[in-house]
């Protein structure tokens, strides 16, 4: 099984199987706010990862599982779908993080923070949990801590917690 997560910078796929994290760069502009906004370009990405890795298996179905961090229109599940549909022997779901943790977590996707389905914006002095994976991943929790005066949690593996949970 493979887990999909689509960031602005970055396409980064979990091998379930053998514990692996690839990180893919892509251009800017096909992924903007996490929406996509050029699915051309982005599936002719998708097939050269799908090649260059050998993620394909012709022998037995694969699932795939996109990690979704808001809320997104039906139009936009059915193009994440659509994306791995012209592939052979892939299974596609789409999974809400959301759904996967305590309500009091939140969620760092690329260069954005998620909290309830939402981008972050206001939180309420408590204690939250962040889980993520993302290159600043160190110097966003003092910041995060300062700006919204609340205190932050880690899980021990907090970076492919999500990942493992799936």
């Amino acid at each position: 099984m493979y887990i999909f997560e689509f960031t602005d910078e970055e396409i980064k796929i979990f091998n379930k199987k053998k514990n692996i994290l690839i990180k893919e760069k892509i251009p800017s502009n096909i992924i903007v706010n996490n929406k996509l906004y050029d699915y051309l370009k982005l599936y002719n990405i998708l097939l050269n990862i799908i090649n260059k890795y050998k993620l394909n298996n012709h022998l037995f179905k694969i699932n795939i599982k996109v990690l979704i961090f808001e809320e997104i229109s039906p139009s936009e599940i059915y193009l994440y779908k659509l994306l791995f549909k012209e592939l052979s022997n892939y299974k596609v779901s789409i999974i809400y993080i959301k759904d996967y943790f305590p309500s009091n977590t939140i969620f760092i996707s690329g260069k954005e923070l998620y909290y309830h389905n939402k981008k972050l914006d206001k939180l309420k002095k408590d204690k939250y949990i962040l889980v993520g994976n993302s290159d600043n991943f160190k110097d966003l929790k003092p910041s995060l801590e300062n700006k919204y005066n609340i205190t932050l949690l880690e899980y021990e593996k907090c970076n492919t917690i999500i990942y493992e949970k799936v």
